[in-house]
C-alpha cells in the first residue's frame, strides 16, 4: 500500500515539520497540504531533522477535494466524537481494517485537520472511515505531530508487506476498487429510496468501510445483480 499524508490547513510550521520528521523516520514520504504553503518556512525545517526531502517534496493542493481525488480509500482522524458517525476506529483496529483489503486498495489517504478546530463535519464527510486515538481524558489531547506519529508507528507495518508486484497486479482496476464499490451501493440506495438524507442508507454506506478484500469482491457481484434488475 501506499499512504499519503493529508494536514487540511496546518498553521504551525514547526508541527508540519516535525511531521516531516515522523513520516520520514517510519518509512513513509508522501506528504500533502491543503490550503497551505506554511511547509516552505524556516521554521519548519528547524525540526524537520534529517526529512527536508519530505517538506521539499511536499504538494500543495487549493482543495480537500483535489488533495483526495486519485485515493482508493481515505481515512480522516478526529480528537472528539461527532454525531456524523457511529464507529470511530482506533490506530490498531485501522490497521487491521486496511490489512484486510490489501489488494482491494492500494492508495491510502490519512486525513488530519486543523491544529485548532479540525476537521470539519463536511470533510469528515468526505473520507470512507473516521479514526480516533483513545485518550485519558478530552483534555489535552494530542497535537498535530503527536497525532500521526502514533498513525505512522501503527501503519507502518503494511509497507513492509509490499511483494513490489507488477503494477498490473498491484493496483486494483478502477472496476472493483473501494471507492467504486461505494459509488455503485450509493446508487443503489438512491435507486431505492435510501439515499444520502436517509439515516439507514447512511449507516449502510458507513458499514461499507469494515468489508474485507474478498467481501468487497462478493458485494461487488451483488450489486452486478441488483443492477441489473433495477436497470440503473
Amino acid at each position: 500500500m501506499e499512504f499519503r499524508f493529508i494536514l487540511v490547513e496546518p498553521s504551525v510550521p514547526e508541527n508540519v515539520g516535525s511531521v516531516a520528521r515522523a513520516l520520514k523516520t517510519f518509512g513513509f514520504h508522501s506528504l500533502a497540504l491543503v490550503h497551505s504553503e506554511i511547509h516552505k518556512e524556516e521554521k519548519a525545517k528547524w525540526v524537520a531533522h534529517g526529512s527536508w526531502d519530505i517538506l521539499e517534496q511536499a504538494k500543495v493542493y487549493p482543495t480537500l477535494n483535489e488533495a483526495v481525488g486519485d485515493l482508493d480509500f481515505l481515512v480522516a482522524t478526529t480528537a472528539r466524537r461527532r454525531t456524523l458517525n457511529h464507529d470511530y476506529h482506533p490506530p490498531k483496529e485501522l490497521f487491521r481494517l486496511l490489512k484486510a483489503k490489501e489488494g482491494v486498495i492500494h492508495r491510502v489517504g490519512l486525513l488530519f485537520g486543523r491544529e485548532e478546530s479540525g476537521l470539519t463535519n463536511a470533510e469528515l464527510a468526505v473520507a470512507h472511515c473516521v479514526s480516533s486515538i483513545p485518550l485519558a481524558g478530552t483534555y489535552p489531547s494530542l497535537n498535530l505531530a503527536q497525532a500521526v506519529v502514533v498513525y505512522a508507528y501503527e501503519l507502518s507495518p503494511l509497507l513492509s508487506t509490499r511483494s513490489d508486484p507488477s503494477p498490473s497486479c498491484d493496483r486494483p482496476t478502477n472496476e472493483f476498487t473501494y471507492h467504486a464499490l461505494k459509488v455503485r451501493v450509493q446508487r443503489i440506495l438512491e435507486g431505492i429510496g435510501l439515499g444520502e438524507e436517509n439515516l439507514v442508507g447512511k449507516r449502510l454506506l458507513e458499514r461499507l468501510a469494515l468489508l474485507s478484500a474478498s467481501d468487497l469482491r462478493l458485494v461487488h457481484s451483488l450489486c452486478g445483480r441488483i443492477e441489473k434488475v433495477l436497470t440503473l
